[in-house]
């Protein structure tokens, strides 16, 4: 009996010890990543630059409080944080050349539609309109396209859920189904309820 309750409390040591050092591994890597020095994360946190320093050197531990705040400085989840895989490191630099990738091909979407726009006005068509009623769809289908790509989960759910509701209302509207496109959006419902649901689950599971 002494001899299993022993093993267990190495047991424990040891699986504390590896937890401390990969926290101390991960969070060097993003405060470098970063540019910060243990000074300034730790002025950041209101933190002394010795208790960076400890965590660092794996000799304690932030609560989950403090670690839920690192993660969300960086841009990161808890799960990147205390993961033994090397987290992907995305420097804010990087992160904004991303964002203006996706906004620039957004727009380029929407310049497209605005020239469309003007031939067919000047082609006499009624309803030039409507090019910027696709758009929508297009513009979110892009979005998903790179949300997914670099995980960008807020950006992946909105633009799933404008996709639900501007598909049916682009078929609605060509087809002329003016009366049976709020049926369209009911169809819609259910699957934005499961992305709600799928978003939420894997934010909770993060």
């Amino acid at each position: 009996m002494h001899f299993s309750r022993s093993l267990w409390y190495n047991q424990n040591m040891m699986d504390e010890n590896n937890y401390r050092q990969v926290i101390a591994k991960n969070l060097i890597k993003f405060r470098k990543a970063f540019g910060l020095t243990q000074l300034e994360l730790a002025e950041k946190l209101n933190y002394s630059d010795k208790a960076i320093s400890k965590w660092e050197r794996g000799e304690s531990l932030p609560d989950i409080y403090v670690l839920q705040i690192i993660a969300d400085m960086f841009g990161i989840t808890l799960n990147d944080l205390v993961s033994e895989e090397t987290p992907v490191v995305i420097k804010p630099q990087e992160k904004m050349n991303k964002d203006v990738i996706i906004t620039m091909s957004i727009g380029l979407i929407w310049l497209i539609a605005v020239i469309n726009y003007l031939i067919l006005k000047i082609a006499d068509i009624n309803v030039a309109w409507i090019t910027f009623l696709y758009a929508i769809p297009i513009s979110a289908i892009v979005a998903i396209v790179f949300a997914k790509l670099w995980k960008y989960r807020k950006l992946s759910f909105l633009s799933v859920s404008s996709l639900y509701y501007s598909i049916p209302l682009c078929v609605g509207v060509t087809l002329h189904w003016a009366y049976r496109t709020p049926l369209l959006f009911i169809v819609a419902a259910p699957l934005q309820i499961l992305t709600i649901l799928w978003y939420f689950r894997k934010k909770k599971v993060q």
